[in-house]
This record gives C-alpha cells, sequence and structure tokens, in this order.
C-alpha cells in the first residue's frame, strides 16, 4: 500500500487489482495481518479493563438484537 503508484486513496481503492494482492500471490502479504479481523490492540484495551470489557458485552449483546 505504501509503493507509491496512485496519487490519491480513491484511485488505490478503485483502481488496484486486489487480486495480485494476498498469500501465496504477493511475498509481502505472507504474513501480514492488516485484515485478519483481529487486532490485538483492541483485544487487550477491553480485556484489560471492567468497564470496557462491560461495554463491549453490552454493544454486542444489543448489536444481535437487531
Amino acid at each position: 500500500m505504501s509503493d507509491g503508484y496512485v496519487p490519491t486513496y480513491r484511485e488505490l481503492i478503485e483502481d488496484t487489482d486486489w487480486d495480485k494482492y494476498g498469500r501465496g500471490k504477493d511475498p509481502r502479504c505472507d504474513n501480514c495481518m492488516a485484515h485478519c479481523g483481529y487486532e490485538p490492540t483492541a483485544v487487550l484495551a477491553t480485556m484489560g479493563s471492567l468497564k470496557e470489557s462491560l461495554r463491549a458485552l453490552r454493544e454486542t449483546v444489543s448489536g444481535n438484537r437487531e
């Protein structure tokens, strides 16, 4: 993403051939965790605080009702 081959973020998103990226396609992607769905900093912050753990539980329960 930092190759600098497009001048704008919009062009990056709209004009990039994303099929060329990913594990087994580009060696830079092999150990990348950018799109893994797991952000350890957020998990550690949530689990390290009773207040944040309760907030996450409340948001999870209220989100399941919709």
